[in-house]
């Protein structure tokens, strides 16, 4: 169960080798179709399907070329779940950054403890014309920015119902699983459904060594999100060289593209 477990990423369990579709009922909102395709699993441990799961219905009023098809103004209250050492601070800045840029009234808060070695950290980014308090309200955030797969379902009850999940498909050992005490939780990709409207699942750190450099799968995770907001790139793109350090303004920027590219017209 996953009480057992203080912070972990799931066992992945039943694989998705093929393209699959679902319809999947989601309280408070019509039905959802979910898209499955297989992808390379963190370490090399199997597959972990990379889901996408959308509303049946398309929102009304297009977007800009090239980009997912979803509305994109109400997404106002972010958070940031991953583990130490994964950037999940430095992922809180860029966003936080680049929504002051769009001109956005922005506050944001952290919460994380053992962060150096391995523990929770949560972000909280709000974002509006006027924001009073950084916290977000339980059960009312727009979306869920996960590092690490375990640590974004076990924000899920943070998430208002039907909102977005965008994930790294990454699982971290805890401790307690090293030393055998524990097991992972046999987390899957539809469980996010039982609140989400739409989740995507994404092979974050695979694709970050494909730009060059492991530590920018943050950044993956923020182009992939990138696609979900107004915001054009290049906002984008300028926030992130003043951000990372100047060694790493390369790979990031390589990174934040490739993380683009996961999130295709009609997610």
């Amino acid at each position: 169960m996953m009480s057992t477990v203080s912070r972990a990423a799931g066992d992945f369990a039943g694989i998705i080798d093929d393209v699959t579709t679902c319809t999947c009922p989601v309280a408070g909102s019509s039905s959802v179709r979910a898209t499955g395709a297989a992808v390379a699993g963190a370490g090399g441990a199997g597959k972990i399907p990379g889901v996408v799961a959308r509303l049946s219905a398309a929102p009304a009023g297009g977007g800009r070329p090239g980009a997912a098809r979803h509305e994109t103004a109400v997404l106002k209250d972010f958070i940031i779940a991953g583990v130490g050492g994964q950037g999940g601070l430095l992922a809180t800045s860029v966003l936080a950054r680049v929504f002051v840029k769009a001109g956005f009234d922005v506050k944001t808060s952290e919460v994380h403890g053992m962060a150096q070695r391995g523990g929770t950290v949560i972000s909280y980014v709000r974002r509006g014309q006027k924001v009073y308090s950084p916290l977000v309200p339980k059960g009312e955030a727009d979306v869920i920015l996960g590092l690490e797969i375990l640590e974004a379902y076990r924000q899920l009850p943070e998430l208002k119902v039907g909102g977005l999940v965008l994930t790294s498909d990454e699982r971290i050992k805890p401790v307690s699983v090293i030393m055998g005490q524990a097991q992972y939780p046999d987390i899957r990709p539809e469980w996010f459904l039982s609140r989400a409207g739409r989740v995507l699942v994404i092979p974050a750190l695979d694709k970050a060594r494909e730009a060059g450099n492991v530590r920018a799968a943050n950044t993956v995770c923020l182009g992939a999100l990138s696609r979900f907001l107004e915001i054009p790139a290049d906002v984008w793109e300028e926030t992130i060289a003043e951000t990372v350090p100047p060694k790493a303004v390369d790979v990031n920027l390589k990174a934040f593209e490739i993380g683009r590219s996961l999130v295709v017209a009609g997610s």
